[in-house]
């Protein structure tokens, strides 16, 4: 009987502390996430970076949980001289604390950064239409208006979206193959250049703009005069106002002063 109960003394002494166990799972999941998230964001575009984070950030959230499991089971550990659930505690907590640090100390991708770089895309498409007009009598066509412009842009990378990777404009299609002096509305009010995500020689109107708004809730549009503007998504519906001309073959209203986006 005596030599029973040492026996199974000594398997529950081998086997770890719960917490322990607990502990060292969390934690290994939340180191992970961690790791993942910070080589999506490494040579990835910000989109796929966002998208993931979505998935990540609730496994790097047990982190915490994990950490003070850990702790707990440390503490039970050394109390009855558990050697291996002091090692899982500590090990758990560990990977918890690591991913924390991880987490914390990576920067996002910097939004302001964002909607500088694609306004200035959208501002060197803008000027390559102006330049194209100057020397053929009219603006690109829609179809393969991107290779229309080709020459008057400085290397391909233009036309990836920052926020994507890739291409991400369209052409306002009302206004291709036409000339701007040709139209009764003030250029600097009829879009030229929009954001979309519908992949290379998108044309259209407004209902290629992205679903979703990759700059603080609106999208950059360039006109036909060559400024470039951020335009809140509700004002970018042509049916909520009268100073964003999206097909200039249909406006009569005259723009209001003071509505004129801003420029750049």
């Amino acid at each position: 009987m005596t030599e029973d109960s040492d026996v199974m003394g000594t398997r529950r002494r081998c086997r770890p502390q719960p917490f322990a166990v607990v502990a060292a799972l969390l934690g290994a999941v939340a180191f992970a996430a961690a790791l993942g998230l910070k080589s999506v964001q490494v040579g990835r575009a910000p989109a796929d970076y966002y998208g993931m984070l979505k998935w990540f950030a609730p496994e790097i959230g047990l982190a915490p949980l994990a950490a003070l499991l850990g702790l707990v089971a440390v503490i039970l550990a050394i109390g009855a001289r558990d050697v291996r659930s002091v090692g899982l505690g500590l090990l758990g907590g560990g990977m918890a604390t690591a991913g924390l640090v991880i987490a914390l100390t990576h920067a996002p991708p910097n939004a302001a950064d964002l909607k500088i770089r694609c306004m200035q895309n959208m501002k060197a498409i803008a000027t390559a239409l102006t330049m194209y007009e100057a020397d053929h009598g009219a603006l690109p066509p829609a179809e393969h208006w991107m290779q229309s412009l080709g020459a008057y842009v400085d290397g391909s990378a233009v036309w990836n979206a920052p926020f994507t990777g890739k291409p991400g404009y369209a052409l306002n299609a009302p206004i291709a193959g036409r000339r701007s002096d040709s139209f009764v509305e003030d250029p600097a009010y009829v879009v030229a250049v929009f954001e979309s995500d519908r992949g290379a020689d998108a044309a259209g109107g407004a209902e290629l703009l992205p679903r979703q708004p990759r700059h603080h809730g609106g999208h950059i549009v360039g006109y036909l005069d060559g400024h470039v503007s951020w335009v809140h998504r509700q004002r970018s519906d042509p049916s909520s106002v009268d100073w964003i001309v999206w097909n200039p073959n249909r406006l009569t209203a005259t723009p209001t002063p003071g509505h004129r986006a801003g420029r750049k």
